[in-house]
This record gives structure tokens, C-alpha cells and sequence, in this order.
């Protein structure tokens, strides 16, 4: 299939004597297809990265580590029978890609159906918008197993499978039943894990707690979300989480549970916020918006992601500081998702409704106060908007980790710049004291934080963003990528190649 990983290994006595295998590929799940290809015009295809943190984040890991990526594929490249799609690996993109074929009900019960109107909102603790129906939960059910059978029909007894995020809460444990105890299994929580008393309302939590069981690692952005985690199992399912800190005893299996905050490619970032065609474009960016303090917020167009509360926040701004008409633009990239879910088509007018009013209420001929972008921005445009931002706004109702917060410190070479950023993302655990930080919940909470962003001394803003830059330039997704690796099996993480420590 390719060359030989650098995760590989030679068989040893201590492997033999635990009774596992010396470390293999990297076989890593997701639903979501970590590429696209788009037509070039001359009978080939241009690699896309697909919108979305944990491609973004992985895609550099799997190309440098030589893995396999399992996933879903919404929209097939090739005419094939949607029940019946090929176990066999493409090599289309910068690695093989191992697709999972799903009929057209399933794709609607289980992803549109349980993981977007039942885990998403659960997880995030918005309980007014959960549908815990049976057919969703049926599904969701049904892809589980058809993702263990393609992996499990995939995998090496040496290989590591490492599962991501909560599309596939059951597949440890559904592997599990299928190859034993000896292969290696790993799953991370890319957005929040709720309290045992929400997790309970669910009829079906007992499953999806056993199902993450399964895996020997279990990890999350935090240590907040691991506590709830454990504390649930204890609570809900009543395993041994007493006899040793951090881990989880059920059914005379052990998982260990970590907080392992998830980095960026930060130096990649700073390169690109050197490249003087990109200051260019940054430069061009604060003549097309007419302004002298440009504010930015990057998000897909989620009701999580807290936008018409910013937008309200936005709104008493002006009223209250008519100074700052025509002086600071505020521009929103949202990036429409999940559009074909009524919450989200409901979420999306009430957005566009709020914009229209503020630009309708203070805007004028030369001067719009919001301007707002919906198409998806290459890395190098998202880089040259950070470039261009003077604060930028990462003020979601609830995130697992929010990579853009990370993302616009990273581009901030000159130490400039402000970041205004929730309580209730991830992110603030590590660079909450250094961000302007916010209570989303509240309006003037998030005014107070704009307005301490647009006055703040330049003294004040060098020496927060040098302590928030330092952080995210040490917390990289190189040593994201080891301390995982490491918690699945200690033995691989010393071959991961040195450079790979920033």
C-alpha cells in the first residue's frame, strides 16, 4: 500500500510476554472525510481539506506518520452502489483513504438523526433541542458496527485504531466483540462530555458509556470533561473508578482516561503570517472593509458556536459607543453546516436577522458595521483575515476546544492583537489568562470584553499575546499527537521521529 510506517517496530520479548503485538499502522476513524477532490479542469483532482478542526489538525499527522483514514464519504467520487461501497483504500489524496458505504436512511437517522439532534446538543448541554427517537438511536446503532466491521476487517493484530470523536461512541466496544482484547484501541472526545444528571435523561447512556469502555485510552480537551466522563461511569454504570486515579475498571477491562488538549500546526501559522503575499492580501482586507479597528470571529454557522448572542453584543456596542460607527467593522465568517436539519435553517435566519438589523440601525452608505463571509476560506485567506484583525472573538456557548482562538495567536508574530475569547470554550482552560475572557451567557458580559479589547493599552496587549503565543507555540499538535499515542501504548510514542517535539 505505501512505505513502511515509522510507527512499525520489530517484534521483541516484552511484546510477546504481554501478549500484544509490536506496533503497526495508524488506522484513524472519523465520520468526516479529512479531504476532497476538486476537478482541476484537466481530468485530475486538487486535494481540499475539508472545513473542520479535526481535519485540519490530523491531516499533517497521518501524511507524517503514515496511517490509513477511515471514514464516511458523503459524496462519492466514484459511481458505485451506495450499499455496497469498496473496503479497499484509495490513494486519491496525501494518504489512503478506507471508506464506509451507507444507504441514504442511514445517512439521515444516524448522522443527521442521533449525532446532530441527540448527541450534538446533549454534549453541549442545550437539552431543549435533543430527540432522543428510537429509529435515530437504531442507526446510529447499525454505522457503528458497520464502521467496527470495516476496520476490524482492515486492521493488523499490530495496528493502532485510534476513533475520533462522538459519530462512534460504540465502535471500541463493537470492535472488541469482533478481535479481542490484544489490539490496541484509542478514542478522543473532540467536543464536551456532559454530567452524569444530563447524560441520564438519555435512554440509551449505559450503551454508549460501555461503548467507549472498549477502547485502552480514552481522551478529552480537558480535565473538566475527563472528571464527568469517569465520574458518569462511576455514577451511571457502576464500574471501579477507586482503585487507580485516572482510569476505569468494566467488565475486567482497564481505560485510561486523560485530558490531553489538542494543539495546531503553530509554526506552519507563523510561517504563513510572514509570507509577504499574504500580508498583502491582510493589508488589502483593512481597504476593502473601510475601517480602523477591523473585529473577527471564524465559525461554522452553529447555534453552539454563540453568533447571535455576539451579534446582540455587537448591536449595544454601537448604540452605546457611537464613536466607534465607522471606526470598527466587525467581520464574521460563517460557514453554513448540517443544513438540512430544521435547528439549523431556524438557527441561520435568526443570525442573518440579527446582522441585517445592526448594519439596518447604524450602518451607512461607506460604512457597513457586519459584514459577514459564508464560503469556506483556503488556510491562506483565514491566515491573511487573522493577519488583518486587531481583536479577534471566540465566544461560543459551548466548545469542546475552539482551534481558531489557537490559530490567530499563532499568527500574531508582532505580539499584537487582542483575543476575546468565552468561559465556555476549551481553549480558556490554557489561555484564559492571558485573553480578554467572557461569560457568553450574559450580554454585557461580552460588550464589557469588546470594549476592554478596543481601549486596551498597547503595552497590555503586547504582553498578553507574547504569554498567549508562548503557549500555543509549546502545546503543539505534534505533542497532542505523542501523548495520545503514548496513553494506547507507551512503546510507540519513543519512535515518533525527534523533530516532531517543538
Amino acid at each position: 500500500m505505501s512505505a513502511p510506517s515509522p510507527l512499525r517496530r520489530p517484534a521483541n520479548e516484552e511484546a510477546r510476554a504481554t501478549g500484544r503485538s509490536p506496533a503497526g499502522r495508524l488506522l484513524l476513524a472519523s465520520n468526516r472525510e479529512p479531504f476532497r477532490l476538486d476537478d482541476d479542469g484537466d481530468g485530475g483532482g486538487k486535494c481540499v481539506t475539508s472545513m473542520g478542526g479535526l481535519a485540519s489538525g490530523l491531516m499533517p499527522l497521518l501524511r507524517r506518520h503514515e496511517g490509513v483514514w477511515v471514514c464516511w464519504d458523503p459524496e462519492p467520487r466514484k459511481a458505485v452502489d451506495e450499499t455496497d461501497r469498496p473496503n479497499e483504500p484509495t490513494d486519491d489524496g496525501p494518504f489512503p483513504v478506507l471508506h464506509v458505504g451507507l444507504r441514504p436512511s442511514e445517512v439521515r437517522d444516524y448522522y443527521n438523526g442521533f449525532c446532530n439532534r441527540v448527541l450534538w446538543p446533549l454534549c453541549h448541554t442545550i437539552l431543549k433541542r435533543v430527540s432522543p427517537r428510537l429509529d435515530y438511536w437504531q442507526q446510529f446503532r447499525t454505522v457503528n458496527e458497520r464502521f467496527a466491521d470495516v476496520i476490524a476487517g482492515a486492521a493488523d493484530p499490530n495496528d493502532i485504531v485510534w476513533l475520533h470523536d462522538y459519530h462512534l461512541m460504540l465502535v471500541p466496544e463493537a470492535m472488541r466483540r469482533r478481535i479481542g482484547r490484544q489490539q490496541r484501541i484509542g478514542y478522543f472526545h473532540h467536543i464536551p462530555f456532559p454530567e452524569a444528571r444530563v447524560l441520564r435523561a438519555l435512554p440509551w447512556h449505559r450503551q454508549l458509556l460501555s461503548g467507549l469502555l472498549g477502547a485502552d485510552a480514552v481522551g478529552f480537551h480537558t480535565a473538566g470533561y475527563a472528571v464527568r466522563f469517569i465520574e458518569s461511569c462511576g455514577e451511571l454504570l457502576d464500574c471501579d473508578i477507586d482503585s487507580e486515579p485516572g482510569a476505569i475498571i468494566h467488565g475486567g477491562h482497564r481505560t485510561l482516561v486523560r485530558a490531553r488538549p489538542i494543539g495546531i500546526d503553530a509554526k506552519s501559522f507563523a510561517r504563513l503570517a510572514e509570507d509577504p503575499g499574504i500580508i498583502r492580501r491582510a493589508i488589502g482586507l483593512r481597504r476593502q472593509f473601510a475601517c480602523d479597528c477591523l473585529m473577527l470571529s471564524v465559525d461554522r454557522l452553529d447555534y453552539t458556536k454563540g453568533l447571535v448572542e455576539r451579534v446582540e453584543a455587537i448591536h449595544e456596542l454601537f448604540a452605546r459607543l457611537p464613536q466607534c460607527r465607522g471606526i470598527v467593522t466587525f467581520v464574521q465568517v460563517a460557514v453554513p453546516t448540517r443544513t438540512q436539519i430544521p435547528d439549523y435553517q431556524q438557527y441561520r435566519a435568526r443570525f442573518e436577522s440579527a446582522v441585517r438589523v445592526v448594519n439596518e440601525t447604524f450602518g451607512t452608505n461607506e460604512w457597513q458595521p457586519i459584514v459577514c463571509r459564508t464560503e469556506a476560506l483556503t488556510r491562506r485567506e483565514l491566515v491573511a483575515h487573522y493577519l488583518a484583525a486587531d481583536v479577534a472573538c471566540v465566544t461560543p456557548v459551548a466548545d469542546g476546544m475552539n482551534l481558531v482562538a489557537l490559530e490567530y495567536c499563532a499568527t500574531r508574530t508582532g505580539n499584537d492583537g487582542v483575543l476575546v475569547l468565552s468561559r465556555q470554550a476549551g481553549a480558556s482552560v490554557a489561555l484564559g489568562e492571558s485573553a480578554v475572557t467572557v461569560d457568553v451567557r450574559s450580554t454585557e458580559s461580552i460588550v464589557s470584553g469588546l470594549v476592554q479589547a478596543l481601549t486596551m493599552p498597547g503595552s497590555e496587549r503586547a504582553r498578553r499575546m507574547a504569554q498567549l503565543r508562548s503557549v500555543v507555540m509549546r502545546s503543539t499538535s505534534e505533542q497532542w499527537l505523542r501523548r495520545c499515542l503514548n496513553d494506547i501504548e507507551p512503546a510507540v510514542s519513543e519512535l515518533l521521529p525527534a523533530r516532531t517535539m517543538n
